[in-house]
C-alpha cells in the first residue's frame, strides 16, 4: 500500500522469497555453491505460491499488479489474472525454452478464452474473489 500511496503505477509482485537448498542425493552437499547452499526457487513450483501473494495484493491495492512464478503455459496465465494479476511476466520458461515459446503460451491463453466465451483478460480478472473473502 505504501507504493501506491506514494504514487507507483504498478507493481510486480513474485514468490522470489522462496528460498531453497537442493542436495546431492549420495554425499548431502549442497548443489549449489552459495556460501550456505541456497538459492531462489524458481520455475513452475513457485506459481501456487504466486497466485496467493498475487491475490493477496489484489485485495489491499487499486494499481495494477503483474504476476510472476511458474508460468509455463496459457492456464497459468489465467490463472494469475483470476488471482487478480493485470498482467504477467514470463522469464524462467523463456531462459529455458527460448522466446518461441511466448507465441505458444499466448495461443493457449488466447483458446482458453475463446473456449470459456470470454472476450479478453479483463473478464476473468480477480474471478477468485466470488469464492473467497475480498477483505
Amino acid at each position: 500500500m505504501a507504493c501506491e500511496e506514494a504514487g507507483a503505477d504498478a507493481l510486480l509482485v513474485r514468490s522470489g522469497s522462496l528460498r531453497a537448498m537442493p542436495l546431492d542425493p549420495v554425499t548431502g552437499k549442497p548443489l549449489l555453491s552459495h556460501p550456505r547452499g541456497e538459492g531462489s526457487l524458481t520455475g513452475p513450483y513457485t506459481k501456487l505460491p504466486g497466485l496467493k501473494i498475487v491475490a493477496d495484493f489484489a485485495r489491499r491495492v487499486k494499481i495494477p499488479i503483474i504476476g510472476n512464478g511458474g508460468i509455463t503455459c496459457g492456464q497459468d496465465v489465467v490463472d494469475y489474472f483470476m488471482a487478480g494479476a493485470s498482467a504477467v511476466e514470463l522469464l524462467t520458461v523463456a531462459i529455458r525454452q527460448g522466446l518461441r515459446i511466448v507465441p505458444k503460451i499466448i495461443y493457449e491463453t488466447e483458446s482458453y478464452l475463446k473456449n470459456h466465451k470470454f472476450k479478453n483478460l479483463a473478464e476473468i480478472r480477480g474471478k477468485v474473489f466470488r469464492y473467497v473473502d475480498k477483505s
